[in-house]
């Protein structure tokens, strides 16, 4: 339930999705007063976000379902460079992955445009509010496996214009100097959260070259099967994984909504991997609005002001 609120929730809905303006030094629980990307009126007749019993809520697009709302818990203050539940609507906010880049670029760094962004992870539960959504999961997910970085298929797929997974293509895992992670957990607005711990694990090369072989060709079902080996499968996760094939590089519990980073440099100096992935550990589920988006990728360009910037901003890392 909601803090010093009395209500009864039933489902949510959910959005996982397998997957930053200033240049200035991340400032500690600064508030976004003056934003890069704002929350649109949500109620066009003034002009003005309305809140019902701590809920802001946006009018759903037309559907067949009877669903007139999208309900969000209300920040007050929310905090600068974090990416709120309410940015993956798209019809909400003017959300923009730039701009997100642009405000959590840490010093000495300079963004990087992937062909392929980031990876984002969520769930936005619903109350038992007028007109909103009553069907979906309804609660969070034990596990979430993203990749941190994306193996992208460079050779074309297609055949008679259809996509056909068993095509063997060439294919790059695209790499990043750093990554910035947001994380709104939302801890003063319900009153219990799930703990949450964000592993990094690293696939040895050793373990992709026996899977996949040594020449980064192969098919997106083969990839698809050698994750789903390892990784389980998206409904079964939790009981089909084996990340016990990956190392353990880094881990860190995430107890305050705010941007982390990551270092890839550093994971890889710990050894020979083909690709860093993102796992989001839940101690248990339950109804919960989370959003994790990881759309920050920077390139190092002046290593000496990057470290000691990273120096002074060492509680932020996953590590």
């Amino acid at each position: 339930m909601i803090k010093k609120r009395n209500g009864v929730f039933l489902l949510l809905v959910i959005c996982c999705i397998s997957g930053c303006g200033k240049n200035s030094q991340l400032v500690e629980n600064e508030v976004l007063t003056e934003p890069e990307y704002k929350t649109k009126s949500i109620i066009q007749e003034n002009e003005t976000v309305q809140v019902y019993n701590g809920w802001e809520r946006a009018d759903c697009p037309a559907n067949d379902e009877g669903i007139k709302y999208v309900y969000y818990p209300h920040v007050e203050n929310k905090i600068k460079g974090v990416s709120y539940v309410e940015d993956s609507l798209g019809y909400v906010t003017d959300y923009s992955i730039e701009a997100f880049k642009n405000i959590n670029c840490p010093v000495g760094c300079k963004t990087v445009k992937h062909k392929s962004e980031g990876c984002e992870s969520q769930s936005n539960f619903q109350p038992e509010l007028e007109g909103a959504f009553t069907g979906g999961r309804g609660s969070n997910p034990l596990i979430d496996i993203r990749d941190g970085e994306k193996a992208l298929g460079l050779g074309n797929s297609l055949v008679n214009g259809v996509f056909d997974e068993t095509v063997v293509t060439e294919y790059e895992v695209l790499k990043q100097d750093v990554q910035a992670v947001s994380f709104a957990i939302y801890e003063d607005f319900f009153d219990a959260i799930p703990e949450l711990t964000v592993k990094l694990y690293g696939i040895p090369v050793t373990l992709w070259e026996e899977e996949l072989g040594n020449t980064m060709t192969f098919s997106s079902k083969q990839y698809r099967e050698f994750k789903n080996q390892y990784c389980g499968t998206w409904e079964n996760q939790c009981q089909d994984n084996n990340l016990d094939k990956f190392d353990l590089l880094a881990e860190k519990k995430i107890e305050k909504t705010g941007i982390y980073y990551i270092d890839y440099n550093d994971l890889h100096e710990k050894g020979d991997y083909a690709q860093i992935l993102i796992v989001l550990n839940f101690d248990k589920e339950m109804p919960y609005t989370y959003r994790m988006c990881g759309d920050g990728i920077y390139e190092i360009s002046d290593k000496a002001a990057y470290d000691e910037w990273k120096d002074s901003h060492m509680d932020y890392y996953i590590q």
